[in-house]
């Protein structure tokens, strides 16, 4: 048995262990629908659109990560280490789950209401940055975004509908073409002395209908 998260939860103080509790069960999701776990039986397709319909609700509004999954309850007080844990992680994990639900079941979005708007305008969120990590992690992290959004297909969305959002298809276009001259270079590690080849190889399959 399987715990799905019913909603999407902005935490209700600063603790980053919760708060990272929530982007957790959020990647649940997202995992759960790539690999066809969910809908089940205990977990309907009523239970996935009552989440997805969460999302669109509890979008950010305040200006500061306007448009953002931010799952910080205070983002003006988040540390700058934490913004893309916080922040961006959430974001990219939101989007990717509804891309990916667009793509299983176009057929279910036309009840849900703002799926596209929100959509697209998280999408805006998420590139807004230009996958910019922080500081030991940052090539880490943006690699890691690439990797997030391509577990929801999100490439192959935009390859089909461009008009969404321009500017994350060519920052996922860049991200693939740095990856390929870094494996066709042989630098595997990056200057923290970090070995980046589990994430690359990760980039060439989740990215591959960019080629």
């Amino acid at each position: 048995m399987i715990y799905v998260l019913d909603k999407f939860r902005i935490c209700r103080d600063m603790d980053f262990e919760h708060q990272g509790a929530i982007v957790g069960l959020m990647k649940d999701v997202l995992t759960y629908l790539q690999k066809d776990k969910i809908p089940y039986k205990k977990y309907s397709m009523d239970d996935l659109k009552n989440y997805i319909r969460s999302l669109i609700e509890l979008q950010r509004k305040e200006e500061i990560i306007k448009d953002s999954w931010s799952v910080a309850p205070e983002p003006e007080n988040t540390p700058e280490d934490e913004i893309v844990d916080f922040h961006f992680f959430p974001t990219y994990l939101a989007v990717a789950t509804m891309s990916l639900f667009k793509q299983k079941y176009p057929d279910e979005i036309s009840d849900i209401s703002g799926f596209d708007n929100a959509l697209k305008s998280g999408m805006y969120y998420s590139v807004s940055k230009k996958f910019k990590g922080f500081g030991f992690d940052s090539d880490f992290q943006r690699l890691e975004a690439a990797i997030l959004l391509s577990k929801g297909k999100v490439a192959e969305l935009l390859l089909r509908e461009p008009e969404l959002c321009p500017p994350l298809l060519e920052e996922l276009r860049l991200v693939l073409s740095e990856v390929t001259e870094a494996v066709k270079n042989k630098k595997i590690v990056n200057d923290f002395g970090i070995n980046l080849g589990n994430e690359y190889k990760s980039i060439l399959i989740g990215l591959d209908c960019l080629k």
